[in-house]
């Protein structure tokens, strides 16, 4: 529970600091929701052999708030989830997702950045996703960036940054980073802009001698139209460690983010070097599933290459809202070769409104794991949700759901079917 104590404490110096800075005329948007779930499986540890059944209780609240003045920006999205097991399966959990950032404005040049980010990670990706298998990631960082127009049309941004990345249960794991990142923009038009940018951190871990510098450089290019925006960046990415060859590999990212109304696409991907302690710096940190995210169970250097499309239709029928999601993931290590993966995923979901107090969701989810150099522990995972959701007042829905996962694979002991079903309650304030 350390991680969690600093995460809570954390939060909360970083709302006093907001109430100090920026006591009046809050532009404000606040959601409070509350849930409670009970739900029954019919294998408590995802195995092909000795099912045992269990009933699984998880009681939530959740956060979202944006506060705003001239000066300071306060971001809150967090999310608190316990977890309860009928047979004690597993310990009982309480676990914290999300962001805490607060944003000031100290003069016209320098605006100061102080943020919490907090996740839930796949300790080890080959073993079943439970919650034993998973660690909570917390990113503490604070950024100071001072920027001038050079001219009309060009500016540039310096910025100093200092983060602290902590895990719940895996100290070894831990790191520092100290670095800057500088920026040049220039604005083409009112729509569009170049940029070219500059990044350099000294890494520091708590359990290695093996301290490490990375840096970055790229140029880029960003606009906005009416139903389409898209940005690129392109350059190269450099870890260079203390003891050791250097990793050297080129580095892009890119967006596209199509909205025509009836129809709406979103294209993205990058490739990126990171370490084992950083992942993939804590992206989404409340989500719907727990995923890989760079994480392993030994400090090493690896390159993450993504890509991801989502595509969604809402007048396939007069009531419902459909969609397609792929996503293909690679992560290659420099030393824990063993880990190397390839991951494919394809989601389908249909949205149907059945009464204007109901609906009815179905998601079917295919995904395909492969280990580059331990292909005994490679799997093909199918799940099928079936979720039916009833509004009862303006204030509180009611759902029942079920859950059917399969996984096959080579392993014997990573092979499972698992049925789960439950109820659901939510109360928005």
């Amino acid at each position: 529970m350390r991680s969690l104590r600093h995460f809570v404490f954390n939060t909360t110096v970083l709302l006093s600091a907001s109430g100090a800075l920026a006591a009046a005329d809050f532009s404000d948007k606040l959601a409070i929701r509350f849930s409670a779930n009970t739900e029954y499986t019919d294998n408590i540890f995802k195995t092909d052999a000795n099912k045992k059944s269990e009933r699984q209780d998880t009681f939530g609240a959740f956060i979202n708030t944006q506060h705003n003045t001239d000066s300071v920006e306060l971001l809150l999205d967090l999310g608190i989830n316990h977890h309860t097991f009928s047979k004690d399966s597993e310990d009982s959990e309480t676990s914290v997702e999300g962001l805490a950032q607060i944003t000031a404005q100290l003069n016209r040049h320098l605006e100061a950045k102080a943020y919490i980010n907090r996740k839930v990670v796949v300790s080890n990706p080959k073993q079943q996703t439970l919650i034993s298998n998973t660690d909570e990631k917390t990113i503490t960082g604070l950024d100071l960036k001072t920027s001038f127009n050079i001219t009309p049309v060009d500016e540039f941004t310096l910025t100093p940054q200092a983060s602290l990345v902590s895990y719940e249960d895996a100290p070894d794991l831990e790191s520092k980073r100290l670095g800057i990142n500088t920026q040049w923009t220039h604005r083409l038009s009112p729509i569009s802009d170049i940029v070219a940018g500059y990044t350099y951190s000294e890494i520091e871990y708590d359990s290695s001698q093996n301290d490490q510098t990375y840096e970055r450089g790229y140029i880029g290019y960003n606009s906005s139209l009416r139903i389409l925006e898209y940005s690129v960046e392109a350059g190269y990415n450099l870890i260079n460690p203390s003891k050791g060859n250097h990793t050297y590999k080129p580095f892009y990212r890119f967006d596209i983010d199509y909205d025509g109304g009836v129809h709406k696409l979103n294209i993205s991907g990058s490739s990126i070097i990171t370490d084992s302690s950083l992942g993939d710096g804590n992206i989404d940190p409340i989500s719907a599933d727990t995923t890989t995210a760079g994480s392993s169970e030994q400090l090493d250097q690896l390159t993450r290459d993504e890509l991801s499309i989502a595509y969604s239709f809402d007048q396939l029928c007069s009531t419902c809202f459909t969609g397609i999601d792929a996503t293909w993931l690679q992560e290659e290590y420099l030393t824990l070769l063993s880990q190397n993966l390839e991951e494919y995923a394809l989601s389908a979901f249909i949205q149907l409104q059945t009464t204007p107090r109901s609906s009815l969701n179905l998601r079917l989810t295919q995904k395909d794991v492969a280990f580059e150099f331990d292909s005994v522990s490679d799997y093909q995972e199918t799940t099928t949700l079936l979720d039916f959701q009833y509004q009862l007042n303006p204030q509180m829905n009611a759902g029942i759901f079920t859950r059917y996962e399969k996984r096959d694979s080579n392993n014997q002991s990573l092979r499972y079917s698992e049925l789960r079903g439950g109820l659901s309650l939510n109360y928005e304030l």
